[in-house]
């Protein structure tokens, strides 16, 4: 069976440090990845949401698509199959809802301590231990301002 691995980040693209290191790792373990972009979502429901709210929620969606297709596009090259999701949500909740769907055998958290959009008050870094517990794989958090592991 082929391997699996996830990333999700609220802001992923090639530069995203979570998105660097799933592709490395994907590489070496010959797995499938698959990028989980989560868009916060409003304290508003959308039918209710201002013209100005709304416009900027779809045009950070536009973004994160188009990074989301150069991080698949960067996949192609070093014969990574890459697939890219965007969900409107709670990061939490989102990765959680990830990880019902389907079994993973790595995930990668981007963003490490410095996500708000979290259902409960609690930092990245619990939520990643619990996640890892209940989903029996191991669970890596990176935070966007700390250096990747060394590739070799």
């Amino acid at each position: 069976m082929k391997k699996r691995i996830l990333v999700a980040d609220v802001d992923p693209g090639p530069e995203s440090r979570a998105c660097s290191y799933g592709l490395q790792l994907a590489r070496r373990m010959d797995a499938d990845l698959t990028v989980l972009a989560i868009v916060p979502e409003a304290h508003q429901t959308v039918h209710w949401m201002g013209l100005k709210e709304r416009l900027e929620r779809e045009g950070r969606i536009d973004r994160m698509d188009r990074a989301l297709r150069a991080v698949a596009e960067e996949g192609r090259k070093i014969e990574v199959r890459v697939m890219r999701k965007i969900r409107v949500g709670v990061f939490d909740r989102e990765v959680k809802a990830a990880m019902r769907r389907k079994p993973f055998h790595l995930v990668v958290l981007g963003g490490a301590g410095e996500i708000q959009e979290m259902s409960v008050s609690a930092d990245l870094d619990r939520f990643a231990t619990r996640l890892g517990e209940d989903a029996g794989c191991p669970v890596v958090t990176l935070s966007s301002k700390e250096a990747l592991p060394a590739e070799g």
